[in-house]
This record gives structure tokens, sequence and C-alpha cells, in this order.
């Protein structure tokens, strides 16, 4: 049977990857000592994150014969839907 997509779950695993990702890079402009981030470039982070999320929990749902094929899907999933936020 077919596992539904859980909104909770994505939402819950969107909020972790924001906040971290959103500490790491506060902290490394802290000992950088640069200008804090615009809203604009949290924003970017935020949809980022939001793509992230989206494929993880959908390349769950399948399973490869080929271990490699496990690894390079999700990564060409996300530079896809990262090159079209950026470039359209």
């Amino acid at each position: 049977m077919r596992k539904v997509l859980n909104p909770r779950k994505v939402f819950m695993l969107f909020c972790i990857l924001f906040t971290f990702s959103t500490m790491a890079a506060s902290l490394i402009e802290m000992f950088l000592k640069t200008e804090p981030a615009t809203y604009i470039h949290n924003l970017d982070r935020a949809v980022l994150c939001l793509i992230g999320t989206i494929i993880l929990f959908v390349v769950m749902e399948f399973e490869f014969s080929f271990e490699i094929i496990n690894f390079l899907f999700p990564y060409v999933l996300f530079m896809a839907g990262v090159s079209c936020y950026v470039f359209i």
C-alpha cells in the first residue's frame, strides 16, 4: 500500500532544517564578523529548505536496485528544483 505524504511531517522537517541552517549561517557570520544577512537571503534559504524537504519525502517512497541511484536520484531532483528556483 502506498503511503500518503504527511504534511505535518514535511512541515516539521522543514522547520528543523531551516532552524539549523539559519543558526549555522548566523554563527559563521558572527565568527567572520560580516554584516547580518538580509531578509531576502532568509527567504531564499526557506525556499531551498522547503524544496529539499519535499524531495526527501518524495524520494523516501522509492527503492532502487542500485545503491548509487539511491544517492544520485535525490541529488539530481534537488539540483533541478534549485536551478528552476534560481533561474526562473
